[in-house]
């Protein structure tokens, strides 16, 4: 599955160019039309934080809830969550996700795009803990699936992500000898690819 031919990223990209700087958030409905307006997604009040399962849209045509089968994507406060089926897979220490298209639809934040790789930061809560964590996977558009890249306060899955960048040899000699030692880095290898 290619996620940058799709309409999520073409109607997202295109609404993030499109839109002012002290812009406010919206909602592509899976029409592809978009809707502004104020948009909830997390409870951070009282005890414990947490994701909602329906996002709260408030506009000028009253308020509405939408879960990820209903719409494409949204923005909330800066940033952009697309809505697409994945399957979290693994321990938390060596989760994949893989996109099926027999899951349901689920929001994932979007910190990067490039014509090879995007950048995500699943969020979640643990029923021990009361914060809302993230954790970056990263998308070479032409694979069927991401892989996690940091573990934690430990630095990056080294082993993983040279299996996974197997196509770069550049990077993965980067990786190995610690000259890349965290998602940014990586993240900018693949600019200097798209230049």
């Amino acid at each position: 599955m290619k996620l940058m031919l799709n309409p999520i990223g073409i109607a997202l990209l295109l609404v993030m160019f499109i839109l002012p700087v002290a812009a406010q958030d919206f909602v592509v409905l899976n029409s592809g039309d978009t809707i502004y307006g104020e948009v909830s997604d997390r409870s951070t009040i009282g005890i414990r934080d947490r994701m909602y399962k329906r996002i709260r849209f408030k506009g000028s045509e009253g308020r509405k809830r939408f879960r990820a089968r209903q719409i494409l994507g949204y923005s909330a406060n800066g940033h952009v969550y697309e809505s697409f089926p994945f399957l979290v897979t693994g321990m938390l220490q060596d989760k994949i996700i893989f996109m099926r298209s027999n899951r349901h639809k689920k929001f994932i934040q979007r910190s990067f795009q490039n014509d090879r790789l995007t950048l995500y930061y699943y969020e979640f809560t643990n029923d021990d803990e009361r914060v809302i964590q993230s954790v970056p996977f990263l998308y070479l558009h032409e694979k069927d699936f991401m892989v996690r890249a940091t573990q934690g306060l430990f630095g990056l899955k080294k082993r993983s992500l040279q299996a996974y960048f197997a196509e770069y040899p550049d990077l993965v000699e980067q990786i190995e000898s610690g000259e890349i030692k965290d998602v940014n880095q990586i993240v900018q290898f693949f600019e200097g690819l798209s230049l």
